[in-house]
This record gives C-alpha cells, sequence and structure tokens, in this order.
C-alpha cells in the first residue's frame, strides 16, 4: 500500500525566490507555558535577524496564547496560528508551514531551545556549501529545570538505508532545511500511527532526494520531562517501529541483506520496548516483544538476557 500524500503542499516559487535568506521558524504548542518563554526568547534574539517565527498553537488553556501575543506586541516577525491537531502534531507543523514566506525552515520545540548564534552557524554553513539541504546539529541534552545531563550528538547516517537500517539521529529541534526541497519532497505524515515519528519518516524520504549534513556544534538544547522516559517512550518506539516496517515495504526490489538488516533493525525496537516494560516490571508485556526481538535476531546477547530475565520475572 503506497502512503496516502495529504501533507504534500505546493507553493508559489515566486515566494521562495522573493523571501530569499528568510528563515521560518516553526514552533507547535500546546499548554507550553512553563517553558515556551525561554524557546521563544531564544529566537528573537538570535544574531541572524532574517527570520520569522510562526507558532501553531492546539488550543492551549494554560495561559500560552496570552505569553505568545505579549511577545507579539514587541516583534512584528512573530505570527500565531491556532488549530485542532487532534493530538497529531504533524498537522500543526504543516499548518505553520504552508503559512511560511521563508527559503529556509527551522523546526524548534517549544520546550527546548537555541544558542544565540544557532542560525548564524547554519546560515553559513549553507552559503559555504549549496549542494547542502537539511543541516542538523548537536545540543545539550537539559532536564526541566534547565540543568546540562549530556551531550546529544547528531548523525552520523545520511543515506536511506543506513537511516532505515541503522537508526535515527536526527533532532528535530536541530534542523534547518531548504523550502524548497522539503516541498519537493513533502511535509510531516499525518497518519496516526506515525505520531512522535512522524518527523523520522520525513527524513527518511529526504535522504532519498536531498543531501544531509551534521554540524557538530553544540547549538541547541533538548529538554528531557521525568515522564518522557515511560509510557510515552514506549508508544514513540511502536511507532518508530511502524515507520521502519512502511518504509521497508516500500521497497520494490529489495536486496538479499536487506531483508537481514531489517530482521535486525526489528529486533533492536522490539527490544527496546521490551526493555522499557522489563524496568517497569510489566513482565506480561515485554515479553512477547523481547520474543519477537529473539526471532527476528537471535545473535544478540543482550536480547537473550533480556528475555531471560523476563521469563524469570526480573527486573534489569
Amino acid at each position: 500500500m503506497k502512503l496516502s500524500k495529504p501533507w504534500m503542499f505546493v507553493k508559489n516559487s515566486k515566494e521562495i525566490n522573493n523571501a530569499r535568506d528568510i528563515v521560518s521558524v516553526i514552533i507547535p504548542s500546546y499548554n507550553s507555558a512553563k517553558f515556551i518563554c525561554e524557546a521563544l526568547y531564544s529566537v528573537i534574539n538570535q544574531t541572524y535577524e532574517q527570520i520569522e517565527l510562526i507558532i501553531a498553537d492546539n488550543h492551549s488553556t494554560d495561559g500560552t496564547e496570552e505569553i505568545i501575543k505579549s511577545f507579539m506586541k514587541n516583534d512584528h516577525r512573530i505570527k500565531y496560528l491556532k488549530i485542532h491537531n487532534n493530538g497529531v502534531i504533524a498537522k500543526s507543523r504543516n499548518m505553520a508551514i504552508q503559512a511560511s514566506q521563508g527559503q529556509f525552515v527551522a523546526f524548534l520545540d517549544s520546550d527546548d531551545k537555541w544558542e544565540n548564534n544557532k542560525l548564524q552557524k547554519v546560515m553559513t554553513c549553507f552559503r559555504d556549501n549549496p549542494h547542502i539541504d537539511m543541516i542538523c546539529h548537536d545540543e545539550w541534552h537539559i532536564d526541566q529545570y534547565g540543568k546540562i545531563l549530556k551531550v546529544g550528538r547528531c548523525g552520523p547516517h545520511k543515506t536511506y538505508a543506513d537511516l532505515l537500517f541503522k537508526g535515527n539521529g536526527i533532532s528535530t529541534s536541530a534542523v534547518v532545511v531548504r523550502m524548497d526541497k522539503l516541498l519537493k519532497v513533502g511535509l510531516f505524515c499525518e497518519r496516526t500511527d506515525f505520531v512522535t515519528a512522524e518527523d523520522y519518516e520525513l527524513w527518511l524520504r529526504f535522504s532519498k532526494e536531498c543531501n544531509i549534513e551534521y554540524l557538530h556544534q553544540k547549538l541547541g538544547y533538548w529538554r528531557i520531562h521525568p515522564n518522557s522516559l515511560s509510557s510515552r517512550t514506549i508508544a514513540h518506539m511502536a511507532n518508530v517501529l511502524n515507520v521502519v516496517t512502511h518504509h521497508f515495504d516500500q521497497i520494490s526490489h529489495k536486496k538479499k541483506h536487506y531483508y537481514f538488516q531489517m530482521k535486525k533493525r526489528k529486533a533492536g525496537l522490539e527490544m527496546a520496548i521490551g526493555r522499557m516494560l522489563l524496568k517497569e516490571g510489566d513482565f506480561e508485556s515485554a515479553r512477547p516483544y523481547l520474543l519477537h526481538s529473539f526471532i527476528y535476531y537471535p545473535f544478540s546477547f543482550k536480547g537473550l538476557v533480556l528475555l531471560g530475565a523476563c521469563m524469570l520475572r526480573q527486573r534489569i
């Protein structure tokens, strides 16, 4: 079954040409009052000033709208949109992209933030390397209080096969892309079984036709929340598995080693879900994931250990 394309959008080419060097910064938001001030300040204080900031708000009820409008009073570059996305964040991002005017698009989640020279560094890289279509940079990983936890290094995979079989090393809040290339590839897919993995699905499509580059400079901060480490992570990994399965099914002429790589990739994803469930003590839910992982790739010592622990009902 071919992927439907509700996200495809064609922008007038004259609009793009007239918006040369403007970066459209896209922020989806929903009840983001706790962190969105930091995100907005990090954008409007960029040393690269040729920007427009488009916020697509999912009808927040916690004061997010009031915060955004207070920023709009002092900065004409900010646009505010409202949307009912029904839990599909891709709809918010796509709506904002369709309202944008820039030649480049940058993404930022409402609880993340950038260094003030982020866009200056990235745009310099684009201008020095006209063959590059997407840039992703390294980030600091921080907790809910802003404490630095570790460095998130982007990459290294750039080709379609590597991204599909070896994994995604691209953080959405660290991505800037050329608008014309994005419109050519298509916007974020709005399938509900891809939710939270829709960015990975887009990068896969992007890698087929465009050039990806990694800038190993820490130019942003990606926030980790306590509640992102359990049920949300499990749901995310399950949807990553949906994306991987879908793309593998779309390959018309599969090379023999692709089947082995696919089994190994699925095994890794199933094992990751099973391990999360095992840590929570949900042995019944963990068992089928770990069993499937073993069946897909029985050569993993870690997978075998986790399966054994699950059968013995022991947390790891």
